[in-house]
């Protein structure tokens, strides 16, 4: 740890002296940040470019950003570019930092978004994406153009969990390939999702014989509720309970759970802070006899219900109060008239009970040197081999548990 910590500041230091605060590019002038609350002055435009974005995605959000980089931050370096007009209007933004970490066997110098590192023992933004104003598309060219002027900031770029809802995929894969350099585009993760296109297929979906079965269960046998919190002080108030069955849960699937890092518990506690006051965060609970038995944190933004962090109570797991929680938020989803329930990333099993699309992320990465590009693609070879063959992907995961264990 304290060696990133080193990283970060001898980075922060080499921007600073490199004189990198201003450039033309294409039209725009390209200025650099360091830490994403040098832009608070004018977060109501970088959630404007969020929200006009096809990803449509909480995690681009200025809030999503200031959180994450609040808990985070000291292990890396800023390097957010900002394109601005002649009438000095913001273009576009691309929420980049500078890492320290292992690609290919060998330690590299990485740009990558922030919250989407690849070495991800961190919260992690399901999706990742440049901001660019649609009518000023050529502001992802100033930002590639940029980045290959000052490429001595970097060994790689790691373009990681670009949904491929984003525009912007095409065109930069074909500016990466257009360099001198290697580049590589990979399937990260898969990304179900049930679109509402059906409203009367749609009404079913809470029906589903499961979800009855064991919301009846409870129902009978004592005072079943279902509630969202809105105040900070109430959030707060169940943040132990809610870090405490998500510790049970992970344990139970023979997995560690991330809120036994302190860090972790504090990236989600600075997340409320930081939400609670926006239309789009949505902490629910379902409450069984006044106890509660299952929570979600989760956002309604850009016509979806975003599914992030649930849990349960194990002690309950017989009856599936998971299932439970599931019927209530697809029913409040359904009541806000959201265009689709996004079970953001992940190949979970029971997410694929309930989508009805599957959506993708892809990792584009620019390799300055061939060793490094050369041992990614041996390591995704690899990795590819163990997850087409069940057994051996069960085995990893187990001996990756333990090793972080």
């Amino acid at each position: 740890m304290a060696g990133k910590r080193e990283t970060g500041r001898i980075m922060d230091q080499t921007i600073k002296n490199q004189n990198l605060n201003s450039c033309r590019r294409h039209g725009v002038d390209i200025v650099v940040l360091t830490d994403p609350a040098q832009a608070k002055p004018y977060k109501n435009e970088w959630n404007r470019l969020a929200q006009k974005n096809t990803t449509h995605s909480i995690f681009q959000t200025y809030e999503w950003h200031e959180c994450w980089w609040k808990t985070y931050g000291d292990l890396f370096q800023g390097l957010i570019l900002t394109a601005w007009t002649k009438d000095h209007a913001l273009a576009g933004i691309a929420p980049l930092m500078v890492s320290d970490r292992r690609i290919g066997f060998i330690r590299q110098r990485a740009v990558e978004f922030i919250g989407a590192p690849a070495e991800s023992d961190y919260a992690q933004s399901d999706y990742s994406d440049f901001l660019v104003d649609p009518d000023h598309p050529h502001v992802l060219a100033a930002f590639m153009d940029w980045l290959m002027i000052h490429g001595h900031l970097w060994d790689v770029l790691c373009f990681s969990d670009i949904p491929d809802t984003s525009c912007h995929l095409e065109v930069l894969e074909k500016i990466l390939a257009d360099t001198p350099h290697h580049s590589q585009k990979i399937c990260q993760y898969e990304a179900p999702t049930c679109i509402f296109s059906d409203p009367d297929e749609a009404v079913k979906i809470p029906r589903k014989k499961s979800l009855k079965r064991h919301f009846n269960y409870f129902n009978r046998m004592g005072e079943l509720k279902f509630q969202h919190c809105t105040s900070l002080s109430e959030i707060e108030r169940h943040f132990p309970v809610f870090f405490d069955q998500h510790i049970g849960r992970r344990a139970l699937a023979g997995d560690s759970s991330q809120f036994k890092d302190t860090r972790q518990k504090n990236f989600f506690m600075n997340l409320s802070k930081a939400f609670v006051s926006t239309p789009w965060l949505r902490f629910s609970v379902v409450l069984f006899n006044g106890r509660p038995i299952a929570y979600h944190l989760g956002f309604i933004f850009g016509g979806r219900f975003v599914w992030y962090k649930p849990t349960f109570d194990v002690s309950w797991k017989k009856h599936s109060p998971g299932e439970v929680l599931i019927k209530y938020l697809f029913e409040y989803a359904l009541a806000q008239r959201v265009d689709e329930f996004d079970f953001t990333i992940g190949k979970a099993a029971f997410k694929h009970r309930f989508a009805t699309h599957i959506r993708h992320n892809f990792q584009l990465s620019l390799f300055r040197y061939g060793v490094p590009y050369y041992g990614q693609k041996c390591f995704h070879g690899i990795k590819a081999a163990v997850k087409r063959n069940p057994i051996f992907e069960s085995r990893a995961r187990s001996m990756l548990n333990a090793l972080k264990n």
